[in-house]
């Protein structure tokens, strides 16, 4: 039986993995192959990977030599079989009928070339952090792409001929490779979200993200800020895109005239989705806005905080500046 989804999952630590792959596929899903990309950094995780690969019956793909993420997983995608691959992380929980869940949305939507789904942030332990609900609005979803990944990466699904017309990951890129490729995905297609939490994304010190540092941070950077210039025609003021991508994510340190700058740029994107995009597309960005905004304003001090306050409110009421980066 020809395969309907691949399961393309890069591992690096293995101590996870079988609790991963455990509740990933508990239902028994028909149809479901696993490639594993074979990143193991000592033999206790090779031979847990092993034990697995095993177990599973899963597809086995060396790392190629210069390792990086996107490498990984376009090494991975060449071993793909499946219309439809679901990425998974070794050190994440999924809701079992997540997998189910996601095709049957892909059966009902011809349109739909990416789905991801809500999820919880949970300790080293399990232990729940916080969760988070996404935005759904396929249209909301591809204008915030451009600031940064509105799709959870190891929960999502994508159709595999969609992922390799966008060119797959970009190789160049050891980080930001999922943010780039939304942005890429939704000028072929419809990016979406299922608002339910159907993975634990596990938050400890090995994770890819942990250690990407001041160097990682500028690459992330430089690649939102190349996705918002092509959208605007042209970059934003020099000064405004760092402190504007900081603003939106909600990290980094901005000063006051750092959330000053960044409200500017924001501001100017703003003004851009007025023109161009459907109102409730504008309005979505504009409360994004605000609650970036808000954000900064509870951990400011009480009068720097007020006008914060103010600021947020102004936006999420829909009565920001209509002149694109018209603040002081």
């Amino acid at each position: 039986m020809s395969a309907a989804v691949s399961v393309l999952m890069p591992v690096r630590e293995a101590r996870w993995l079988g609790e991963a792959l455990g509740t990933l596929l508990a239902a028994r899903p028909d149809g479901v192959e696993v490639v594993l990309v074979d990143d193991a950094q000592g033999p206790e995780d090779a031979a847990v990977l092993a034990r697995e690969a095993d177990r599973h019956g899963a597809v086995r793909v060396p790392a190629p030599e210069g390792g990086g993420l996107a490498r990984l997983l376009n090494a991975g995608l060449a071993s793909c079989s499946a219309p439809l691959i679901a990425r998974a992380d070794a050190d994440d929980l999924y809701a079992p009928d997540r997998l189910a869940r996601q095709m049957a949305a892909f059966a009902g939507r011809p349109g739909l070339v990416a789905l991801s789904c809500g999820y919880r942030r949970v300790a080293a332990d399990g232990r729940a952090l916080w969760a988070h609900r996404p935005e759904t609005d396929a249209a909301c979803l591809a204008l915030h792409a451009l600031l940064g990944a509105p799709l959870l990466h190891p929960g999502a699904m994508i159709r595999a001929d969609a992922l390799r017309a966008a060119g797959g990951y970009d190789d160049a890129l050891w980080t930001a490779q999922d943010s780039d490729l939304w942005v890429r995905l939704a000028r072929l297609g419809e990016l979406g979200n299922l608002p339910e939490p159907l993975v634990d994304w596990r938050e400890h010190s090995g994770a890819v993200g942990a250690g990407r540092g001041a160097a990682g941070r500028a690459l992330s950077h430089a690649v939102a800020a190349r996705h918002v210039a092509a959208y605007l025609g042209a970059p934003l003021p020099q000064g405004e895109a760092g402190p504007a991508i900081d603003l939106w994510r909600a990290t980094g340190e901005l000063d006051r005239s750092g959330v000053a700058a960044g409200e500017r740029g924001l501001s100017r994107i703003a003004a851009a989705a007025r023109a161009r995009e459907p109102s409730r597309v504008a309005r979505s960005f504009e409360r994004r806005l605000a609650g970036a905004i808000w954000r900064r304003a509870k951990a400011a001090p009480p009068g720097r905080a007020a006008a914060l306050a103010a600021r947020a409110a102004a936006w999420a009421a829909g009565r920001g500046p209509r002149a694109p980066g018209a603040l002081t």
